[in-house]
């Protein structure tokens, strides 16, 4: 390749149509879809809770999670006031 197709060729993709003007809004609507999924599956999580029972076999993981909670805070030298 010489410099006359180098710069034949350059231009030639130059005259492409950018992608961020076709598609402005790509990362707007991964996000949106992103969170409207994980929105989605909460909401069914949320809905499977009907009972006392069902609740209570949700405890554990938030169990677990205030445990890790609450071995993090106590590790910080601002120990919460709480």
């Amino acid at each position: 390749m010489n410099r006359r197709e180098f710069a034949q060729r350059a231009g030639a993709l130059a005259l492409l149509p950018s992608y961020d003007k076709a598609h402005p809004d790509m990362l707007a609507r991964y996000l949106v879809e992103r969170l409207n999924r994980l929105a989605a599956e909460w909401d069914l999580k949320r809905a499977a809770i009907v009972t006392p029972a069902a609740l209570n076999a949700t405890a554990p993981s938030a169990n677990k999670w205030w445990k890790w909670w609450a071995a993090f805070q106590s590790a910080t030298r601002w120990g919460p006031r709480w």
